[in-house]
């Protein structure tokens, strides 16, 4: 192996690992571990159907019967099919059973699922798109089984679910093993591992930027810093609402509509527009028993400013959708996160912008000199610009129904807040000052994401750490920074091919095999 000063980049680091392994004598039958490889593409297309980011009605299977989905089924982290205990309607008739979920339709035969035994619990095979001309699979027990091609179906479009779906929001197996990789990981200098992983964190960020810059065209640094607000408020499925709702309401008009108005005035007139363009203001002259005094007032104040912007808006509705608030805390419904971000527009969209008011902010502070104690004060500054307390009918509220609560809730909180900073307006920055040629105020960025704290773990950080260091002491000193646990994200999808089952996709792996071959 390379000495520690001969490795510059990541994939010196990974480089370096996978001849460390193969120094190792590989237990094939050890790693030939039920499960199967899951794709970036194949997990994206689990998630769609994990969250019905389909039509309402119309849906049918390839042989033309009407087809209705009644619950998904149960994520399914172990191997066999995909989805456990679905319950469908097919021309009528209710079936219970199993899910199996593809890319391709092709992929049925193509991962023999017809010769296994352990496939004859599946009652539909669901696809993104179709790549032959049947209309049906067969079972190894030689039964018929219906398919159904998600694409001609999926709201919203392809592309949205793409920039807004985050597959490490979906549940992972937390039963996985103990890596090949932990053996390299805890008993190779520390310092190796350490860099190893900050390089890797760095490459995740480096993916954001890159996203952010494929936003950019045909959009502004606003626009695009706007679509990130919204997308992060919304959780799992929801993500691809509100990011479609930044699109059919650019802030371009957010702001051009309601100029001149008191702050007051315009977050009304901006709750106004964006919880009816998103379909989730309650129908007009409908008085529910559940509406009080003030949620009446609320109401008609929303809809008095509709009926003054409906004709601007009035095609753009999105139809209305339960993924809103499907599998969310009340406090994170997406009625309250609206709100908050119709305060957020108002209080930063000064002569800069929403996102242009931070920038000669950083490039100031750059100039300074900074030690790790004051930059995580300046992180905490950013993120105390995104935190709502602050009054407002959904200070109180989680939905128009429910009763006014005694406490006051913040529209957006401290921890919400803080990954805000991290995943929307830190890589932005990067791309700013990347763009505007300040390679200070790069570097800077660089150092606020170097000492950014970490954020919330979620499983794939935490089987994750497990794959690599087990139980060892080790990884609790490694995982302090948020750059660290990027790490994990980057690791799963480049060294583990994504796949949380068992290590047999590991790219280490599959190098050791073709050597012994």
């Amino acid at each position: 192996m390379a000495s520690s000063s001969q490795l510059q980049t990541y994939n010196d680091y990974r480089n370096a690992i996978r001849t460390m392994l193969l120094a190792h004598k590989v237990d094939e039958a050890a790693q030939a571990e039920a499960g199967f490889a899951r794709t970036v593409d194949e997990r994206l297309v689990q998630c769609i159907w994990y969250d019905g980011m389909l039509t309402n009605v119309g849906l049918k299977t390839l042989s033309g019967k009407p087809l209705e989905i009644v619950d998904a089924g149960r994520w399914n982290e172990e191997g066999g099919p995909d989805f456990r205990m679905a319950e469908v309607r097919i021309a009528g008739r209710p079936i219970k059973g199993d899910i199996e979920i593809h890319l391709n339709a092709s992929d049925w035969e193509g991962h023999k699922h017809h010769r296994n035994f352990e496939y004859n619990t599946v009652v539909l095979h669901v696809f993104l798109r179709k790549s032959d001309k049947k209309t049906c699979d067969t079972l190894h027990n030689g039964e018929p089984l219906e398919r159904f091609e998600m694409e001609p179906y999926l709201f919203p479009d392809l592309e949205t679910i793409r920039r807004t779906i985050s597959a490490e929001d979906y549940p992972y197996s937390t039963k996985t093993g103990i890596g090949r990789c932990a053996e390299v990981m805890t008993t190779v200098d520390e310092e190796f591992v350490r860099t190893f992983l900050n390089l890797a964190g760095t490459e995740r960020m480096e993916e954001k930027v890159r996203r952010f810059r494929d936003q950019l065209y045909g959009e502004g640094f606003q626009q695009v810093f706007y679509q990130a607000l919204m997308t992060s408020m919304g959780y799992k499925g929801s993500k691809t609402l509100f990011f479609l709702l930044s699109k059919r309401v650019p802030l371009s008009e957010l702001l051009d509509y309601t100029r001149g108005e008191t702050a007051q005035t315009r977050c009304l007139m901006l709750q106004s527009i964006l919880l009816h363009v998103a379909n989730l203001v309650p129908q007009k002259d409908i008085k529910h028993p559940f509406f009080d005094d003030e949620t009446m007032e609320y109401i008609n104040q929303l809809n008095r400013y509709w009926a003054e912007f409906s004709g601007y808006f009035t095609d753009r509705i999105i139809p209305p959708d339960r993924k809103w608030f499907a599998k969310v805390r009340p406090v994170n419904f997406a009625t309250r996160r609206i709100a908050g971000m119709s305060h957020l527009i108002v209080q930063h969209s000064g002569d800069k912008g929403l996102f242009g008011s931070f920038v000669p902010w950083i490039r100031q502070e750059a100039e300074r000199s900074h030690t790790r104690k004051t930059m995580l004060n300046l992180i905490r500054q950013l993120q105390q610009a995104f935190v709502l307390d602050i009054d407002d009918y959904w200070t109180h509220r989680y939905l128009f129904t429910t009763k006014k609560t005694a406490r006051s809730m913040s529209l957006i909180g401290a921890s919400k807040a803080l990954s805000v900073v991290f995943n929307a307006m830190l890589p932005l920055m990067i791309l700013t000052m990347r763009q505007d040629k300040d390679q200070h105020g790069e570097e800077f960025c660089w150092q606020l994401f170097n000492v950014f704290p970490k954020l919330s773990s979620n499983v794939v950080i935490k089987f994750m750490s497990h794959r690599l260091f087990g139980g060892h002491s080790r990884a609790r000193a490694l995982f302090t920074t948020e750059q660290r646990q990027q790490a994990l994200f980057r690791i799963f999808h480049d060294c583990c091919n994504n796949n949380e089952v068992s290590c047999t996709d590991c790219i280490y792996l599959r190098a050791m095999n073709e050597k012994t071959a």
